[in-house]
């Protein structure tokens, strides 16, 4: 059957009848429906739809699969442990020719197999032999299926603080007015007479302090002669009457005489 469908591309179709006589079929119980499709699904194909609810009139189509491989027969048997616990030899074998369709001798082949391989034990209840799955290794890791994608972290928005209002620069500050320059010192003379007298030192030395700044040059030159007069003064200032006319030269504008 498997070679028709090779030549067939992979799937064909038949009549219920047609099939159930190509494996020597002439009186179609379940029973026998039952043994052509776990036939079928030991030779690795696929039979659709199932023949025990097929009628005479059905098309069954048929399709190339892989056969059950080890690790199906495998998986059988450690589902159908899982559920009844324990099982003996033939419930297992039966267990497993059901679950993947494969021939009863195949089957009890498989646990013999998966005895050896100490992927089942065998245990005793009743006096008889059963089947159990190994207890678990109490330092194996499981290892989870699936591995878990760990959720994304959300991180907060961030907080967008007001700008701050742009400060007011303060208004500058007034100028300070100029100071007033201030206003020349007025010498007052001490206004004489035109007759020779005699000058007080002391007195003229007051007179060009209040006077001076106005001429730099003049200035000096008063400095000058009121030190050179020093020697001639005596100890209360006064000079001698022959300087008069030197003192109304040099200071008359100080003096108010000429």
């Amino acid at each position: 059957m498997r070679q028709r469908l090779e030549r067939a591309g992979g799937a064909d179709e038949l009549g219920i009848n047609e099939l159930l006589l190509a494996f020597g079929v002439r009186k179609a119980t379940p029973s026998a429906r039952r043994g052509v499709e776990n036939r079928l699904r030991v030779a690795g194909i696929l039979v659709d739809p199932p023949l025990e609810s097929a009628n005479r009139h059905t098309r069954v189509r048929l399709e190339l699969i892989e056969p059950p491989g080890d690790g199906d027969l495998r998986a059988a048997a450690e589902e159908a442990l899982a559920e009844a616990r324990a099982l003996r030899g033939p419930q297992l074998a039966k267990a497993i020719r059901e679950a993947t369709g494969v021939e009863l001798a195949e089957a009890r082949g498989a646990v013999r197999t998966l005895e050896r391989a100490g992927d089942i034990v065998t245990g005793r209840e009743d006096g008889r032999k059963v089947y159990r799955l190994p207890a678990p290794d109490p330092f194996a890791v499981p290892v989870p299926d699936e591995e878990v994608e760990p959720e994304p972290i959300v991180e907060p928005e961030p907080i967008v603080e007001p700008e701050p209002e742009p400060e007011q620069e303060p208004e500058p500050e007034p100028e300070p007015e100029p100071e007033p320059e201030p206003e020349p010192v007025t010498v007052v003379p001490i206004g004489v007479s035109a007759e020779p007298r005699q000058w007080n030192l002391w007195e003229l030395e007051r007179l060009t302090r209040e006077a001076s700044g106005g001429d730099a040059i003049l200035d000096e030159e008063r400095s000058f002669l009121l030190m050179y007069l020093r020697e001639f003064a005596g100890p209360d200032g006064e000079l001698p009457i022959d300087f008069d006319a030197l003192v109304r030269e040099s200071f008359s504008e100080l003096v108010g005489a000429r």
